[in-house]
């Protein structure tokens, strides 16, 4: 059974390989293709493996899925040496950032508790990173040539942890799925883009997240409302910024 995180401890987080996981990524992709005509499919899939197209089923939005585990089985025997090595040195760069996030976390959550979860960062050969709220793990890449924007990609991931966790309690009828989740998913993202785009976190990580096309508007407006000062007030940066994906985003 994994760690937990049990307490007001930062969570330390666990590097690992699992072929099973990017399988199930996989089959997650093809289903939510129903929801957003295919866009996260295409970027996480089709683009960097062409080849998988012959294997989807867009009239049921699912894979041949023996043909999806052959081919990652495929993959991870091919590059196993390669997958170890890599999460072992995104380990070790995330050991150098961690205790610098938590600062910067601190200052953006006072006196609030990481929620409990599992804390995994799995690798996948996929081309999107998903995160799974419901326990807290999520996805980075293999064989990233940068590999200065892996804290980048953790940070991002973890905010979206402390996030909802915080906005679920300031406000409870978020917690409704089925009409809610991507009005949340949009405020989220926008949130994380703000936060990670401000000097304080760029001069730390040395590197910015690029925010969804749909969301750059809404990043900078929500910026000129709140102005380029650290940011001190996570109420009313989300207030500003769910005031603003209401106004541009039609769901």
């Amino acid at each position: 059974m994994p760690d937990r995180n049990t307490n007001n401890k930062n969570p330390r987080i666990r590097f690992v390989v699992s072929k099973a996981r990017d399988c199930v990524t996989a089959k997650d992709f093809a289903e939510s293709a129903v929801h957003d005509d295919g866009r996260f499919l295409g970027w996480a899939i089709f683009r960097r493996f062409p080849e998988l197209k012959k294997y989807y089923r867009a009239e049921r939005h699912a894979f041949l899925f023996s043909e999806i585990k052959s081919f990652v089985r495929g993959q991870y025997a091919k590059h196993r040496r390669t997958m170890a090595k890599d999460m072992r040195k995104y380990g070790e760069i995330w050991r150098s950032k961690e205790a610098g996030f938590y600062e910067l976390t601190g200052k953006l959550f006072p006196g609030r508790r990481w929620p409990k979860g599992e804390y995994i960062a799995y690798g996948t050969i996929w081309g999107m990173f998903p995160r799974f709220l419901e326990n807290k793990t999520f996805q980075v890449p293999f064989h990233r040539e940068k590999k200065y924007n892996i804290p980048v990609i953790v940070a991002h991931e973890m905010l979206h942890f402390m996030f909802y966790d915080y906005l679920y309690g300031r406000y409870p009828k978020y917690k409704d799925q089925e009409k809610y989740s991507f009005f949340v998913w949009h405020v989220s993202e926008v949130f994380n883009s703000v936060v990670q785009n401000t000097k304080e976190w760029k001069s730390f990580f040395g590197g910015t997240s690029s925010p969804y096309p749909e969301h750059r508007r809404i990043v900078a407006q929500v910026r000129r409302e709140i102005g380029d000062g650290p940011l001190t007030d996570i109420d009313r940066l989300t207030d500003a910024i769910i005031r603003n994906v209401k106004a541009t985003i039609k769901s």
